[in-house]
């Protein structure tokens, strides 16, 4: 009770001077974003950094433009630093000449006079940044910077400024005003610093009077559920090839490992459309995590976080980034990437590997190592040859005539359109490289097998294309000619290619086709005897009289109105 009127005389202002804990009156943020203006007097240095921190992860992202050198320490050049607490690693990655440097960082280490670039990361790091853990004592309602806030004094001791070292401080803090915060986050109160300005108290001249570092937060922003966040440090791995590159001591490189693991069960929200809900980013997170724990990784090895569905199961797919050469500090072995994925293995098979999302846990099943996310290039054409069928879909049963792991769409395409062994008519392409190829074209899918089995499922992130087959045929402009009996009929057909393709390839051997009509199936005389395709052993404007039809022959003849109707003649 004396905790709820002390919280309460404090958002009243009726308590000045009154103290608080900053750990149970604040609600930790698990995932902030925000620009910092970093000020140090003694140093002649005003610079602005974006951090990205996120929590769970253990990450800390920093985008800056400095040079730490000469001041005022701006440069052209601009920089992200990404610092993986699991592993004590730092990588610096210079976003001008694309090189990277990976070195170790520690709360300890760099406690000299002298700013340089890592030092004033370290200050920056998120838990002197973001984090109030100490007594705070209430000062009154202020405004920093124009804005409505709340104005506190609290002494934190081991706070690292760079040029000092680990000092005891004495920081006024503005953060935004809790009438405000209100809205901005439902009923919780994170600590939203507008400004946190910083005096040393370990006995130097100016340790009580002026601040050694002020901080100011702009765009300070914390989602209220959580995002996936650009940890990306694929920059700083090795272009060389692992089979002709080594690592130190002759250990042999290793290889990038793109893996699949497919849960039992989808999510409740998920569908076919183009998109991604909350419940899909936060099973992605969720997978990205657990995938990192159970193969005894950090988050920042694994990459793409690839997610997809079918109707029975999720995937999700990710590349494992080989380990970093560099030793870090924070006390735990590097797993190598083979005995990552055999523990990762292993995990799985013991059902151990879970993700909660949707309100529902999915169990990861069986992992997968062939396949692909960097050769499916995303928004990748197919070849001229071949056109989208049906999206969201994929080949499955006896529709499968043949499966290649690892190509991208064009590739797929292309493999199809090169196959030799068969005449492959359609391809299911797939975001993680899988390639499906049929020898039934278009329409021909959609017929069950003589099981009575379907030809094509649904999936998330698959397509299908068949060929284009009308662009061997000439289109007569002219709708109206004379009807013939045809040689054959495709009544299934729905689509134009799908005719051309019959006449093409006949399913009737011995049967010759040298033209075909399309009508689509809503430009036919309802009770008529028309079909949608028809095929024809002549050219039909080639006919002869004595081979023409006679008068009252037919009693279908195409007219000027049925304009939907082509005929295509080879």
């Amino acid at each position: 009770m004396a905790s709820l009127l002390n919280t309460l005389m404090v958002l009243m202002n009726y308590a000045g001077g009154q103290q608080v804990n900053g750990v149970t009156y604040f609600t930790p943020l698990d995932q902030v974003t925000a620009k910092v203006e970093l000020v140090i007097p003694a140093e002649n240095l005003v610079e602005e950094f974006h951090v990205t921190y996120d929590r769970a992860l253990n990450l800390v992202k920093y985008e800056y433009s400095l040079d730490p050198k000469v001041p005022p320490f701006k440069t052209a050049h601009t920089f992200k630093s990404i610092c993986d607490y699991n592993t004590g690693l730092a990588y610096h990655m210079d976003q001008s000449t694309g090189t990277c440097v990976v070195n170790a960082f520690d709360g300890n280490a760099d406690n000299s006079t002298t700013t340089s670039t890592r030092s004033l990361l370290k200050m920056l790091a998120p838990e002197q940044l973001f984090s109030v853990k100490s007594m705070m004592k209430f000062i009154n309602k202020d405004k920093a910077r124009g804005i409505n806030s709340d104005s506190w004094s609290l002494d934190v001791s081991n706070f690292y400024i760079s040029g000092y070292g680990a000092v005891k401080t004495r920081q006024t803090l503005h953060t935004l005003s809790l009438n405000t915060t209100k809205f901005y986050r439902g009923t919780a109160r994170p600590a939203i610093i507008l400004q946190r300005s910083i005096a040393v108290l370990d006995g130097r001249a100016n340790a009580s009077t002026t601040p050694v570092v002020v901080l100011n937060y702009f765009d300070f922003f914390s989602p209220a559920t959580p995002q996936i966040f650009d940890f990306n440090i694929l920059s700083c791995q090795p272009s060389t090839s692992p089979a002709t590159s080594s690592r130190g001591g002759g250990q042999a490189a290793e290889a990038r490992e793109e893996i699949q693991l497919k849960f039992s069960g989808r999510l409740p929200a998920a569908g076919y459309s183009e998109g991604e809900g909350v419940e899909v980013t936060t099973f992605r997170r969720q997978a990205w995590m657990e995938f990192a724990r159970a193969a005894g990784v950090s988050p920042l090895r694994s990459i793409g976080n690839f997610w997809s569905h079918d109707d029975w199961n999720t995937y999700f797919t990710t590349v494992l980034l080989p380990s970093s050469p560099a030793n870090g500090s924070a006390g735990t072995a590097v797993q190598r990437t083979a005995d990552a994925v055999e523990e990762l293995s292993e995990a799985v098979e013991a059902g151990g590997v879970t993700v909660v999302s949707g309100g529902v846990t999915l169990v990861a099943v069986d992992l997968r190592r062939n396949v692909s996310l960097m050769s499916s290039t995303k928004g990748e054409k197919a070849v001229d040859v071949f056109a989208v069928y049906k999206a969201h879909t994929t080949i499955v049963g006896m529709g499968v005539r043949a499966t290649v792991q690892k190509l991208s769409t064009k590739q797929c395409t292309e493999r199809c359109h090169r196959e030799n062994s068969f005449v492959c008519q359609s391809a299911a392409t797939c975001g993680y490289g899988d390639c499906i190829l049929s020898a039934l074209h278009g329409d021909e899918l959609l017929k069950p097998s003589e099981s009575g089995a379907s030809l094509l499922a649904n999936h998330s992130h698959c397509a299908v294309w068949s060929r284009v087959w009308t662009n061997e045929y000439v289109r007569v402009t002219a709708s109206v000619f004379p009807e013939m009996e045809p040689e054959m009929t495709a009544d299934f057909a729905e689509k134009e290619e799908t005719c051309a393709k019959q006449c093409s390839f006949p399913s009737e051997e011995g049967t010759d086709c040298e033209s075909f009509t399309w009508c689509p199936r809503a430009s036919l005389t309802p009770g008529t005897k028309r079909s949608p395709c028809s095929l024809y052993k002549h050219h039909v404007f080639d006919l002869s009289p004595a081979t023409a039809p006679v008068d009252g022959a037919s009693t279908d003849v195409l007219t000027n109105s049925q304009t939907l109707c082509h005929y295509y003649t080879s």
